[in-house]
């Protein structure tokens, strides 16, 4: 081939492929200034960003995820618009990513609501880190916030973790939140209408007395009290009394009535102080408890009746008309009393007891069939 007409299709080869040379060049130049320049604004704005959340005292766990977020999410729409801008085709990959998001929300749509409502939490702040709120029938300390979870500690001690999705939905009562609390005592009627006295009392709250009040409750000598000791109101007493088992609240009432109460099956009676079979008297439980509830097996009736050392003792075995029982000695009655009293932490006035009938009492505590 002639050296000319190489040359000569060179020159024209090259004139066709200059314009485009200078359409795409001119396109990759100002995709990667825009591409420079984007992503320096980018920096720019996420830091003031994280300057305005730490401006408004926001978690920093929280502000350096919003800047992240922010970040990486313009970026990518930033490499995006370069991309179209060179002249690739970016609409099928928006569609993708839109499809992926889509999936992804409606697969962790629960955790998704966990999240925006631990940013919504940590953002506007209704409640901080020691503070005791009532939430979610929950009521306790917060020890920590997290994204997904907000983690209080109960008064007994007890780790409650609440999702931040229903946490940040449902009402909240902060009691940390105000500087002062009102708290209202139900007080006694003897004073009522005395004008003298609540006259009295006013002034001397005016003229110091809260102040003095104050100074006494912070100066008071708080080292000899023991806090595990707990007081013994006639409140706690009705409690236990209220929370006694079967077998206990069976010889609650024998001790209320004053006796172990007649087994009417067998027709025999049996007293507090007697000696008696141990199946007599597993007989008069079983024949004693209403119709609503189911008597114990006789191995764990005993089980339970060795809680009250000495009530029932002496265990031996006696023959009677031809077979053999065994049989115990049962403690006479202020004695079983004090046992039952001293094993339950209970100080039952029995007096009170012993001037009704105790056969009233009886049948009108135990539904018994007749």
């Amino acid at each position: 081939m002639d050296l000319n007409a190489e040359v000569d299709h060179l020159i024209k080869t090259s004139e066709s492929w200059i314009p485009m040379i200078m359409e795409y060049g001119s396109r990759f130049l100002l995709a990667v200034l825009t591409l420079a320049i984007g992503w320096w604004l980018i920096n720019v704005l996420t830091h003031r960003v994280g300057r305005l959340l730490a401006l408004r005292n926001a978690d920093l766990a929280l502000q350096h995820f919003i800047t992240s977020l922010a970040n990486i999410a313009l970026k990518v729409m930033l490499v995006v618009n370069v991309a179209s801008m060179i002249g690739v085709a970016t609409t099928s990959f928006v569609a993708a990513i839109g499809a992926a998001t889509l999936a992804i929300g409606l697969a962790l749509q629960g955790s998704l609501a966990n999240f925006a409502g631990g940013v919504l939490i940590l953002l506007f702040r209704p409640f901080r880190i020691g503070d005791w709120i009532e939430a979610q029938g929950t009521s306790g300390t917060v020890d920590s916030i997290q994204i997904f979870h907000t983690v209080l500690r109960t008064g007994d001690n007890k780790t409650v973790i609440i999702p931040n999705g229903s946490l940040s939905n449902g009402l909240i009562t902060n009691t940390n939140r105000q500087p002062t609390r009102k708290v209202v005592f139900d007080v006694g009627v003897e004073r009522k209408q005395d004008s003298k006295y609540f006259s009295e009392l006013d002034r001397w709250f005016n003229t110091g007395g809260a102040s003095a009040l104050l100074h006494y409750l912070k100066t008071f000598d708080l080292s000899a009290t023991n806090l595990r000791l707990v007081p013994q109101t006639d409140a706690l007493q009705d409690q236990k009394l209220e929370a006694l088992i079967t077998i206990d609240q069976w010889l609650y009432n024998c001790l209320m009535s004053g006796e172990l109460r007649e087994n009417r099956v067998a027709g025999n009676c049996v007293s507090w102080g007697d000696e008696a079979p141990k199946s007599e008297i597993y007989d008069i439980y079983c024949s004693s408890i209403n119709k609503y509830q189911l008597p114990v097996k006789e191995s764990a009736f005993w089980r339970a009746i060795r809680n009250y050392a000495n009530m029932f003792y002496g265990e031996t075995h006696k023959a009677v008309g031809g077979r053999r029982f065994r049989t115990v000695q049962i403690n006479a009655l202020e004695s079983a009393r004090f046992i039952f009293d001293a094993s339950n932490g209970l100080k039952v006035d029995w007096a009170e007891f012993d001037e009704m009938k105790s056969e009233d009492i009886f049948d009108d505590i135990w539904e018994v069939d007749k």
